[in-house]
């Protein structure tokens, strides 16, 4: 598809761009040109999802193994239950998967709190695009679709 082709399927021109009153209808009916934002999602849905990765649902298989297979506890010279070593493996593995997994979803959480505020500090500047023949420099967000870009 070239240039051309691409002007005309959607009603306008690579010289002239389009006209104000195009523009304008075009801008109400297809809205800015701005992304939808997503709702962030919130430390506990993140604590979740990292515990739902293949690595760790492996880990968590590896610490209930050995507890499934010696899954009895071992008495003390005086009759005191202890733990046994497979069951302190498995209780360890865990621990350290819980922990593991904390420690990634509050990393994931401050990064996209710091993408955001990184996104709503930067300015965006105008743009050089064509309508009706002149540059205006309206900023990225109230261009509608078909725009003539430089």
């Amino acid at each position: 598809l070239t240039a051309e082709e691409l002007a005309q399927e959607l009603g306008t021109s690579l010289v002239d761009g389009l006209s104000d009153a195009h523009a304008a209808e075009r801008l109400l009916r297809d809205g800015p040109n701005e992304l939808d934002a997503r709702p962030k999602p919130t430390l506990s849905h993140l604590y979740f999802m990292q515990l739902t990765g293949f690595v760790v649902l492996l880990l968590v298989c590896a610490a209930v193994a050995p507890i499934a297979v010696h899954g009895t506890w071992q008495r003390g010279g005086d009759g005191a239950p202890i733990l046994r070593r497979e069951w302190q493996m498995g209780l360890a593995i865990f621990v350290i998967v819980l922990i593991n997994a904390g420690i990634a979803a509050w990393t994931e959480h401050t990064a996209s709190g710091a993408f955001e505020a990184l996104s709503k500090m930067r300015s965006r500047p105008p743009s050089a695009w064509c309508a009706a023949g002149r540059r205006p420099g309206w900023r990225c967000g109230r261009l509608c679709a078909a725009t003539s870009w430089f």
